[in-house]
Protein backbone atom coordinates (compact mmCIF):
# COMPACT_ATOMS: atom_id res chain seq x y z
CA UNK A 1 0.00 0.00 0.00
CA UNK A 2 1.34 3.43 -1.47
CA UNK A 3 1.87 6.08 2.46
CA UNK A 4 0.39 8.90 1.87
CA UNK A 5 2.22 11.61 2.97
CA UNK A 6 1.32 14.95 3.65
CA UNK A 7 2.99 17.85 1.42
CA UNK A 8 3.55 21.38 2.23
CA UNK A 9 0.67 23.68 0.76
CA UNK A 10 2.86 26.42 0.11
CA UNK A 11 6.59 27.78 0.23
CA UNK A 12 5.32 30.38 2.20
CA UNK A 13 4.29 27.79 4.80
CA UNK A 14 7.36 26.14 4.57
CA UNK A 15 9.92 29.18 5.44
CA UNK A 16 7.28 30.14 8.17
CA UNK A 17 7.58 26.11 10.18
CA UNK A 18 11.44 26.50 9.20
CA UNK A 19 11.93 29.74 11.14
CA UNK A 20 9.72 28.62 13.86
CA UNK A 21 12.34 25.80 14.62
CA UNK A 22 15.16 27.67 13.92
CA UNK A 23 13.94 30.81 16.32
CA UNK A 24 13.52 29.55 19.85
CA UNK A 25 14.34 30.08 23.63
CA UNK A 26 17.93 31.06 22.97
CA UNK A 27 17.60 33.55 20.40
CA UNK A 28 14.51 35.37 22.07
CA UNK A 29 15.60 34.64 26.04
CA UNK A 30 18.90 34.29 26.19
CA UNK A 31 20.48 36.39 23.56
CA UNK A 32 20.38 39.74 23.96
CA UNK A 33 22.00 39.54 27.54
CA UNK A 34 24.82 36.98 26.27
CA UNK A 35 25.41 39.55 23.67
CA UNK A 36 25.82 42.35 26.11
CA UNK A 37 28.03 40.29 28.25
CA UNK A 38 30.45 39.14 25.31
CA UNK A 39 31.40 42.31 22.99
CA UNK A 40 27.97 43.26 21.34
CA UNK A 41 28.46 43.89 17.90
CA UNK A 42 31.85 41.50 17.65
CA UNK A 43 29.88 38.68 19.39
CA UNK A 44 27.10 39.61 16.89
CA UNK A 45 29.41 38.99 13.70
CA UNK A 46 30.94 35.80 15.12
CA UNK A 47 27.45 34.73 16.19
CA UNK A 48 26.36 35.38 12.58
CA UNK A 49 29.41 33.80 10.86
CA UNK A 50 28.85 30.24 12.48
CA UNK A 51 25.11 30.78 11.46
CA UNK A 52 26.93 30.86 7.87
CA UNK A 53 29.41 28.20 8.34
CA UNK A 54 27.28 26.01 10.71
CA UNK A 55 23.83 26.57 10.63
CA UNK A 56 23.26 26.61 7.51
CA UNK A 57 24.97 24.00 5.79
CA UNK A 58 23.20 21.54 8.28
CA UNK A 59 19.85 22.79 7.85
CA UNK A 60 20.40 22.67 4.26
CA UNK A 61 21.61 19.13 4.62
CA UNK A 62 18.64 18.55 6.81
CA UNK A 63 16.28 19.77 4.15
CA UNK A 64 17.70 17.65 1.34
CA UNK A 65 17.74 14.53 3.22
CA UNK A 66 14.43 14.78 4.19
CA UNK A 67 13.18 15.47 0.24
CA UNK A 68 15.13 12.52 -0.76
CA UNK A 69 13.71 9.75 1.60
CA UNK A 70 10.52 11.58 2.44
CA UNK A 71 10.76 9.55 5.73
CA UNK A 72 10.95 10.41 9.39
CA UNK A 73 14.80 10.50 10.53
CA UNK A 74 15.87 7.12 11.06
CA UNK A 75 14.00 5.64 8.27
CA UNK A 76 15.57 8.31 5.94
CA UNK A 77 18.95 7.71 7.41
CA UNK A 78 19.04 3.79 6.73
CA UNK A 79 17.06 4.32 3.31
CA UNK A 80 19.73 6.66 1.98
CA UNK A 81 23.10 4.80 3.37
CA UNK A 82 21.56 1.18 2.56
CA UNK A 83 25.37 -0.68 3.08
CA UNK A 84 26.27 1.34 5.90
CA UNK A 85 23.92 0.47 8.52
CA UNK A 86 25.94 2.79 11.55
CA UNK A 87 24.84 5.76 9.93
CA UNK A 88 21.21 5.14 11.27
CA UNK A 89 22.76 6.37 14.51
CA UNK A 90 22.50 10.20 13.06
CA UNK A 91 18.65 9.66 12.65
CA UNK A 92 18.56 8.42 16.13
CA UNK A 93 20.75 11.22 17.48
CA UNK A 94 18.22 13.34 15.84
CA UNK A 95 15.24 12.24 17.61
CA UNK A 96 17.29 11.94 20.82
CA UNK A 97 18.16 15.92 20.26
CA UNK A 98 14.54 16.33 19.75
CA UNK A 99 13.49 14.78 22.76
CA UNK A 100 15.61 16.33 25.28
CA UNK A 101 15.21 20.03 23.91
CA UNK A 102 11.48 19.30 24.58
CA UNK A 103 12.32 18.05 27.61
CA UNK A 104 13.01 21.65 29.03
CA UNK A 105 11.11 23.33 26.08
CA UNK A 106 7.85 22.43 27.55
CA UNK A 107 8.83 23.73 30.81
CA UNK A 108 9.34 27.06 29.99
CA UNK A 109 6.78 26.89 28.00
CA UNK A 110 4.08 26.50 30.88
CA UNK A 111 5.91 29.33 32.70
CA UNK A 112 4.89 31.04 29.65
CA UNK A 113 1.40 29.70 29.39
CA UNK A 114 1.05 30.66 33.39
CA UNK A 115 1.94 34.11 32.94
CA UNK A 116 -0.36 34.81 29.82
CA UNK A 117 -3.04 33.65 32.30
CA UNK A 118 -1.91 35.99 34.86
CA UNK A 119 -1.78 38.97 32.95
CA UNK A 120 -5.37 38.99 31.87
CA UNK A 121 -5.92 38.76 36.06
CA UNK A 122 -3.35 41.79 35.96
CA UNK A 123 -1.38 40.11 38.29
CA UNK A 124 0.95 43.16 38.53
CA UNK A 125 -1.27 45.14 39.53
CA UNK A 126 -0.90 44.98 43.51
CA UNK A 127 3.00 44.76 43.24
CA UNK A 128 3.33 48.29 41.47
CA UNK A 129 0.41 49.83 43.91
CA UNK A 130 3.04 48.26 46.44
CA UNK A 131 6.11 49.87 44.57
CA UNK A 132 4.71 52.81 44.55
CA UNK A 133 3.65 52.74 48.49
CA UNK A 134 6.83 52.07 49.14
CA UNK A 135 8.42 54.90 46.96
CA UNK A 136 6.12 57.63 48.62
CA UNK A 137 7.41 56.26 51.78
CA UNK A 138 11.14 56.36 50.54
CA UNK A 139 10.74 60.20 49.45
CA UNK A 140 9.32 61.03 52.83
CA UNK A 141 12.42 59.79 54.62
CA UNK A 142 15.64 59.96 52.48
CA UNK A 143 17.47 62.99 52.71
CA UNK A 144 18.68 64.08 49.06
CA UNK A 145 22.17 62.80 50.02
CA UNK A 146 20.96 59.37 50.78
CA UNK A 147 19.43 59.66 47.47
CA UNK A 148 22.35 61.03 45.75
CA UNK A 149 24.27 57.66 47.49
CA UNK A 150 21.89 55.20 46.32
CA UNK A 151 22.10 56.47 42.58
CA UNK A 152 25.34 56.25 42.72
CA UNK A 153 25.70 53.26 44.34
CA UNK A 154 23.15 51.60 41.93
CA UNK A 155 25.09 53.07 38.37
CA UNK A 156 28.35 51.99 39.89
CA UNK A 157 27.30 48.53 40.47
CA UNK A 158 26.03 48.08 37.07
CA UNK A 159 29.56 49.74 35.62
CA UNK A 160 31.25 47.37 37.55
CA UNK A 161 29.43 44.30 36.75
CA UNK A 162 30.22 45.30 32.77
CA UNK A 163 34.08 45.84 33.83
CA UNK A 164 34.11 42.87 35.68
CA UNK A 165 33.11 40.61 32.93
CA UNK A 166 35.92 42.42 30.63
CA UNK A 167 38.36 41.74 33.60
CA UNK A 168 37.55 38.36 34.06
CA UNK A 169 37.77 37.07 30.43
CA UNK A 170 41.62 37.30 30.99
CA UNK A 171 41.57 34.53 32.69
CA UNK A 172 40.04 31.30 31.82
CA UNK A 173 37.20 29.23 33.68
CA UNK A 174 39.82 26.68 35.24
CA UNK A 175 42.38 28.92 36.19
CA UNK A 176 39.42 31.25 38.28
CA UNK A 177 38.34 27.71 39.75
CA UNK A 178 41.92 27.05 40.82
CA UNK A 179 41.77 30.73 43.27
CA UNK A 180 38.64 30.38 44.71
CA UNK A 181 40.31 26.74 45.24
CA UNK A 182 43.31 28.70 46.73
CA UNK A 183 41.23 31.23 48.76
CA UNK A 184 39.31 28.92 49.94
CA UNK A 185 42.23 26.69 51.44
CA UNK A 186 43.85 30.28 52.62
CA UNK A 187 40.77 30.28 54.62
CA UNK A 188 41.02 27.38 57.00
CA UNK A 189 44.09 28.20 57.53
CA UNK A 190 45.31 29.58 61.00
CA UNK A 191 45.88 33.76 61.17
CA UNK A 192 49.80 32.95 61.51
CA UNK A 193 51.90 31.90 59.39
CA UNK A 194 50.05 32.68 56.24
CA UNK A 195 53.55 33.39 54.36
CA UNK A 196 54.67 30.21 54.89
CA UNK A 197 51.07 28.54 54.32
CA UNK A 198 50.73 30.51 50.50
CA UNK A 199 54.04 29.13 49.50
CA UNK A 200 52.97 25.63 50.35
CA UNK A 201 49.67 26.15 48.16
CA UNK A 202 51.82 27.04 45.01
CA UNK A 203 53.77 24.02 45.01
CA UNK A 204 50.93 23.11 42.89
CA UNK A 205 51.32 24.35 39.63
CA UNK A 206 47.67 24.80 38.52
CA UNK A 207 47.38 26.92 41.45
CA UNK A 208 50.44 28.37 41.29
CA UNK A 209 49.48 29.35 37.38
CA UNK A 210 45.89 30.61 38.70
CA UNK A 211 47.16 32.75 41.21
CA UNK A 212 49.99 34.41 39.05
CA UNK A 213 47.04 35.20 36.64
CA UNK A 214 44.17 35.92 38.72
CA UNK A 215 45.72 38.06 41.57
CA UNK A 216 46.14 40.75 39.10
CA UNK A 217 42.99 40.70 37.77
CA UNK A 218 41.35 40.60 40.92
CA UNK A 219 43.82 44.01 42.19
CA UNK A 220 42.41 45.54 38.70
CA UNK A 221 38.80 44.64 39.59
CA UNK A 222 39.06 46.68 42.57
CA UNK A 223 40.48 49.11 41.23
CA UNK A 224 37.64 49.29 38.68
CA UNK A 225 35.22 48.99 41.64
CA UNK A 226 36.60 52.20 43.33
CA UNK A 227 36.83 54.00 39.78
CA UNK A 228 33.66 53.43 38.80
CA UNK A 229 31.69 54.40 42.67
CA UNK A 230 33.88 57.80 41.90
CA UNK A 231 32.49 58.29 38.52
CA UNK A 232 29.14 57.24 39.17
CA UNK A 233 29.48 60.14 42.61
CA UNK A 234 30.93 62.86 39.92
CA UNK A 235 27.71 62.35 37.81
CA UNK A 236 24.98 63.01 40.09
CA UNK A 237 27.17 65.65 42.16
CA UNK A 238 26.18 68.15 39.92
CA UNK A 239 22.29 66.99 39.66
CA UNK A 240 19.67 69.59 40.89
CA UNK A 241 17.82 68.35 44.22
CA UNK A 242 14.41 67.63 42.15
CA UNK A 243 15.90 65.66 39.62
CA UNK A 244 18.21 63.61 42.34
CA UNK A 245 14.67 62.79 43.97
CA UNK A 246 13.08 62.10 40.65
CA UNK A 247 15.38 59.77 39.51
CA UNK A 248 15.82 57.73 42.99
CA UNK A 249 12.04 57.47 43.74
CA UNK A 250 11.38 56.01 40.56
CA UNK A 251 14.45 53.78 40.72
CA UNK A 252 13.35 52.34 44.23
CA UNK A 253 9.80 51.71 42.64
CA UNK A 254 11.56 50.03 39.78
CA UNK A 255 13.73 48.05 42.31
CA UNK A 256 10.49 47.34 44.47
CA UNK A 257 8.45 46.01 40.78
CA UNK A 258 11.35 43.91 39.84
CA UNK A 259 11.38 42.00 43.23
CA UNK A 260 7.42 41.77 43.12
CA UNK A 261 7.79 40.08 40.01
CA UNK A 262 10.60 37.80 40.68
CA UNK A 263 9.04 36.65 43.98
CA UNK A 264 6.03 35.73 41.64
CA UNK A 265 7.85 33.67 38.93
CA UNK A 266 10.01 32.05 42.27
CA UNK A 267 6.45 30.99 43.87
CA UNK A 268 5.79 29.32 40.00
CA UNK A 269 8.48 27.53 39.29
CA UNK A 270 8.40 26.31 42.92
CA UNK A 271 4.75 25.01 42.51
CA UNK A 272 5.47 21.33 41.17
CA UNK A 273 1.61 21.29 40.39
CA UNK A 274 1.44 24.68 38.80
CA UNK A 275 3.93 23.69 36.43
CA UNK A 276 3.14 20.26 35.54
CA UNK A 277 -0.50 21.37 34.63
CA UNK A 278 0.88 24.09 32.08
CA UNK A 279 3.59 21.55 30.89
CA UNK A 280 0.82 18.61 30.54
CA UNK A 281 -1.17 21.71 28.79
CA UNK A 282 1.93 22.44 26.52
CA UNK A 283 2.23 18.79 25.14
CA UNK A 284 -1.22 18.31 24.68
CA UNK A 285 -1.14 21.32 22.61
CA UNK A 286 1.68 20.11 20.37
CA UNK A 287 0.53 16.86 20.29
CA UNK A 288 -2.94 17.89 18.56
CA UNK A 289 -0.87 20.09 16.34
CA UNK A 290 1.41 17.60 14.71
CA UNK A 291 -1.02 15.42 14.79
CA UNK A 292 -3.06 17.59 12.30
Amino acid sequence: MAENRGQWGSRFGFILAAAGSAVGLGNIWKFPYITGENGGGLFVLIYLACILLVGLPIMVAEIMIGRAAQKQPVAAIAELTPQKKSWTMIGWLGVLAGFVILSYYQVVAGWAMDYTVKSFSQFSKSIHQEAQGEATAYRAQRSIDEMRADLAANRAARTLRRLEGDIKRNATASQWGHWNDFLDAKKALPAHGQAAAREALLTDEAIREAVEVCEPLVADIEDAKTESMREAKIHFGADSQDSIREAAVDLKRRQVVSKGIGKTFGEVIADGWTTTFWMALFMLMTMLVVAG
